[in-house]
């Protein structure tokens, strides 16, 4: 009897596929890849923001250098929120896009949109549409109301996404004391209390008594207002609560 050996018989070759003719076998790994869901950060950073930007406001004295941090964090969550309303559309279509739905069939987490509102969808969604845009294709898509554009909580939502174009693409401009602030000034005046930390002063409103926890707050309210609308209509998971 001869021992057990490691080696093949010589009658059982690898197959062809697998093997070179020098006898070295080909191995294929299979590659891994996986996405992040960037909303909830988002929504955190601006909460933490915002929350931020009260304290600063309700502290009697003020230590120095506050302004700089001050602005930081009001600046931080205004851009949020609105990163949060964009990250949040963009993250629903891809999870829509990617699922295999059968026929008559409705998505595990969004039980408003069918196989046919995914066929829609990928037929009409455009990567470069404004971000209440997406909201609303997604919406039509399903067969679902879509926002009325001059009432709450698109309304809002708009303004804040304008407010944060305003900071990203920020040109300087000159500011009258008096007299007729500007479109957008009016359209923002009467949404928030002004700066704490400005109150008073002759500065003008935009940007020196508007940029505060007033705002910050506001930008929170207008942002979860618009999505808990919106998850409401497609059945979706509710955003969580965070806190800063």
């Amino acid at each position: 009897m001869r021992p057990a050996s490691s080696e093949p018989d010589g009658d059982m070759a690898l197959p062809k596929s697998e093997s070179s003719r020098e006898g070295r076998v080909k191995l294929e790994i299979a590659s891994i890849s996986s996405a992040s869901l960037l909303s909830g950060t988002f929504l955190w950073t601006a909460a933490y923001g915002a929350q931020r930007c009260q304290d600063i406001e309700d502290e009697a004295t003020r230590a120095s250098g506050w302004r700089t941090e001050h602005i930081c964090y009001v600046i931080t969550a205004i851009t949020s929120f609105a990163a949060f309303l964009e990250a949040l559309v963009n993250e629903v279509y891809w999870e829509v896009r990617r699922a295999n739905l059968k026929v008559g069939h409705c998505h595990p987490q969004f039980p408003n949109v069918t196989s046919k509102s995914q066929s829609y969808l990928l037929a009409k969604w455009d990567d470069r549409a404004k971000i209440l845009d997406k909201y609303d294709v997604i919406l039509a898509c399903a067969g679902l109301q879509t926002f009325e554009k001059g009432r709450l909580p698109y309304q809002n939502a708009s303004m804040l996404v304008d407010l944060r174009n305003k900071l990203v693409h920020y040109r300087p401009e000159m500011q009258l004391h008096e007299g007729d602030p500007g479109t957008f000034t009016r359209k923002l005046q009467n949404k928030f209390p002004e700066c704490a930390a400005h109150f008073g002063s002759d500065n003008p409103w935009w940007p020196d008594k508007a940029l505060g926890a007033g705002c910050a707050k506001w930008a929170h309210d207008s942002a979860r207002a618009l999505a808990d609308e919106w998850n409401r209509r497609l059945r979706a998971p509710a955003v969580p609560q965070v806190e800063g």
